[in-house]
């Protein structure tokens, strides 16, 4: 894994939606739940499905825990994965 290089933004993801393989940016290796860090990309954490709460309401929770911290909340869009 890359250093967090000061500056950057870095990216949290969270879930496992097959949209994340169209996204030309984004290199997921699935076998080993991990990122493939590009140089020139920003930082990314990357949490499936199986990493996350089980329940609805718990991801819900970790949501607004993530947004009180501050951490940016954004949902891509196709137009990104074009």
């Amino acid at each position: 894994m890359a250093a967090f290089e000061p500056g950057s933004t870095p990216v949290l993801i969270l879930g496992d939606d097959p949209l994340l393989d169209r996204l030309k940016w984004l290199r997921l290796n699935r076998s080993k739940k991990s990122v493939v860090e590009r140089a020139g990309q920003p930082h990314v954490e990357w949490l499936p499905d199986d990493a996350l709460p089980p329940s609805a309401e718990a991801q819900v929770r970790l949501m607004e825990a993530l947004t009180e911290f501050g951490v940016r909340l954004v949902v891509p869009s196709k137009e990104e994965s074009k």
